[in-house]
């Protein structure tokens, strides 16, 4: 959702909402024959680019969907699953060349690491901002 949110919003509390995340950067630098992969590249506003979602564990074996399929080529450690041309159909998981994890930066600016496995309930949680869940044994 494209919506401004000032820090008040976040109901979950700063320390508990995640805002950003290592993502691997992508296969070409230059565009060939009409595809590039967009992710990791910050000043691409599209899914994967400077953003990801929580909908996938870190490191997931599970590919990334990006707009329209030409921004997504797989490589160990980031692959590619359909494409959508639907804002809500698309996800990127936080990916890393760390063994074992990412790190994850939080609303109140402190960094931690997640394993990638992590339990899919509290990774979700920590990906929102308001929906009051407790999340069980985090590291903060």
């Amino acid at each position: 959702m494209d919506v401004a949110r000032r820090i008040s919003a976040v109901l979950d509390g700063t320390a508990q909402t995640a805002m950003a995340s290592e993502v691997l950067a992508g296969k070409q630098d230059t565009r060939i024959s009409g595809a590039m992969d967009y992710r990791g590249m910050w000043s691409w506003n599209m899914m994967g680019a400077a953003s990801y979602t929580h909908l996938n564990t870190p490191n997931s074996s599970i590919g990334d969907s990006d707009f329209d399929g030409r921004q997504c080529l797989p490589f160990v450690g980031a692959p590619c699953a359909s494409p959508s041309s639907q804002w809500d159909e698309m996800y990127t998981a936080a990916r890393s060349a760390h063994s074992g994890g990412v790190r994850v930066a939080f609303a109140d600016g402190h960094v931690s690491f997640y394993a990638e496995t992590i339990d899919q309930e509290i990774w979700w949680a920590l990906g929102t901002f308001a929906n009051g869940e407790a999340i069980p044994g985090s590291e903060i």
